[in-house]
């Protein structure tokens, strides 16, 4: 729960009930790792990269692909 809904709720509280709808409010938050795995003629390297953002696990994949349009 975002920390401007908590505060809002808690002002508009006595005024009037409608700052109980504040605390509906919710936040998603993305964490993780893509994992990268390279094979290819009797070597393997294999990557953890964090994840910070949606965004990110595209862009890595566009990374990987033009690694991979680059080596052949």
């Amino acid at each position: 729960m975002p920390a401007y809904a908590i505060v809002l709720a808690i002002l508009l509280f006595p005024v009037c009930f409608i700052g109980l709808f504040f605390l509906l409010i919710k936040e998603t938050q993305v964490s993780g790792y893509v994992e990268v795995t390279v094979a290819s003629g009797g070597r393997y390297h294999q990557t953890l990269i964090p994840v910070l953002e949606r965004e990110t696990f595209a862009e890595v994949m566009s990374r990987v692909s033009y690694a991979r349009s680059v080596s052949l």
